[in-house]
């Protein structure tokens, strides 16, 4: 029997497929996963909440649950980063830490001296983006890319949303993460090149397949 903890995971999840759902719905999501012992799959949600559209200093509580996450892992200095990064924008908005922030930088042995916001910030973005290219990586070591090298066109781009569609050149649509896109290709019509790779969709519990290794077909030019 589903307890109340699955039941409640199952139902953030069909949100989080909602178009427009917003960042603090997967920060749910995460916290709820890391809760449950589900480490990796929390940290995945928590990167993912992390990198969506919205304020950096609403979201300081999502980097200490990951800067936690982290420490559970094992990956102590990326824990550090995070760390810095949710005192640093308690710092600047004359915000008490609270209870787990000031045991994370008990732990770590902070003190007043703070590197910069921006500076902790493109560190700590670096870390999430790393984490998507490594699901590619991984998709592509385990021999689960399904087609190669197929040209497409991004759909929408809705605000809040975390993916959108790629139109194939056959007229169907492949499912992408906003952020495995590059910057400069992220907007509605923008040409790309692109792997379709095996997934599994968590909502319907059943297998599905999505867009890995986005590029920007102006890389075909130049190459």
């Amino acid at each position: 029997m589903m307890g109340y903890a699955d039941e409640a995971e199952e139902e953030l999840l069909a949100i989080s497929k909602i178009r427009g759902c917003p960042w603090y719905i997967i920060a749910d999501l995460a916290k709820l996963r890391f809760e449950k012992g589900e480490f990796e799959d929390a940290l995945e949600s928590a990167f993912e909440a992390a990198k969506m559209f919205g304020d950096l200093k609403t979201k300081v509580n999502v980097f200490s649950l990951i800067a936690k996450i982290q420490l559970v892992l094992g990956e102590s200095e990326s824990a550090k980063n995070h760390t810095l990064l949710a005192c640093s924008i308690r710092k600047r908005n004359g915000w008490k830490y609270s209870s787990d922030l000031e045991q994370l930088a008990m732990r770590f042995g902070l003190d007043e001296r703070l590197p910069a916001q921006e500076t902790l910030f493109k560190i700590c973005e670096t870390e999430w983006k790393r984490a998507s290219n490594k699901e590619t990586e991984q998709a592509i070591n385990n021999g689960n890319i399904i087609k190669n090298s197929l040209l497409g066109t991004v759909g929408s781009i809705i605000e809040g949303r975390p993916f959108t569609f790629l139109k194939c050149e056959n007229g169907q649509d492949a499912y992408a993460r906003c952020d495995d896109i590059p910057q400069e290709s992220r907007f509605e019509g923008a040409k790309v090149i692109f792997d379709l790779a095996e997934s599994f969709d968590k909502t319907k519990n059943k297998k599905s397949v999505r867009a890995v290794g986005i590029k920007s077909q102006d890389c075909l030019k130049t190459a």
